[in-house]
């Protein structure tokens, strides 16, 4: 025969089930609390590190390409190239450098205005190619025609798309290819409005007199 629980067991046996019951609900609530906190800060350094990741790809390229146009339009390579790109990529690049500054053989150029628009970046950590699309352009050149040179405008330069793949050596990002995807590309339309554009010709209002009445005191 079963022995009969006392009202005192059973109060005694029900604050130990209510116990229980919260104490279980604090761990599950500091458990599930500890690991949104984690998710928060895995996701802010994710984006933290992304940002940077991108940025710091974004000043490579754009600091590097910038360089390689001023050494192949001034003449000689610059040593300060081995920063940006890789001693495999400068020589082989020898050749594009040759076959884009070619036409101007024959002229000494004093200024340039360069620009460089970043079309893809493909440089995340979890993507195994790293490279980045860019279209390079020289929107307009100050060239004279050498001494031994007949006397004639400069020639335009084409714009160029290139891919530039990256690669991890040590601690730091260098390009180690540039890869010449397409001659003459189209374009991008500007964000701004290019202040070097001539203005589309208006018509000017002509003001017209209006008759004024009143009346004469």
């Amino acid at each position: 025969m079963e022995k009969q629980m006392t009202k005192e067991e059973i109060a005694a046996a029900k604050s130990v089930a209510k116990t229980l019951r919260i104490s279980r609900r604090s761990i599950l609530y500091l458990i599930r609390t500890i690991l949104l906190t984690l998710l928060v800060v895995l996701i802010c350094a994710a984006a933290f590190l992304t940002a940077s990741y991108i940025s710091n790809t974004y000043i490579l390229i754009s600091e590097g390409m910038t360089l390689r146009a001023a050494s192949m339009l001034q003449g000689g390579d610059d040593p300060d190239l081995a920063i940006y790109f890789t001693g495999d990529c400068i020589r082989d690049d020898a050749q594009l450098r040759a076959q884009s500054i070619a036409q101007f053989a024959d002229y000494t150029i004093s200024d340039y205005e360069y620009a460089l628009t970043i079309e893809k970046l493909h440089v995340l950590p979890w993507q195994s190619d790293k490279y980045v699309d860019v279209i390079e352009q020289i929107t307009s050149i100050t060239a004279t025609p050498t001494a031994d040179a007949a006397p004639s405008a400069a020639p335009v330069w084409t714009p160029i798309r290139y891919r530039l793949h990256l690669q991890r050596i040590d601690t730091r990002w260098y390009v180690y290819q540039i890869e010449l995807i397409e001659l003459n590309p189209d374009l991008p339309a500007a964000n701004t409005p290019d202040p070097a554009r001539s203005p589309i010709p208006m018509a000017t209002p002509t003001p017209e007199p209006t008759a004024l009445a009143y009346q004469v005191p």
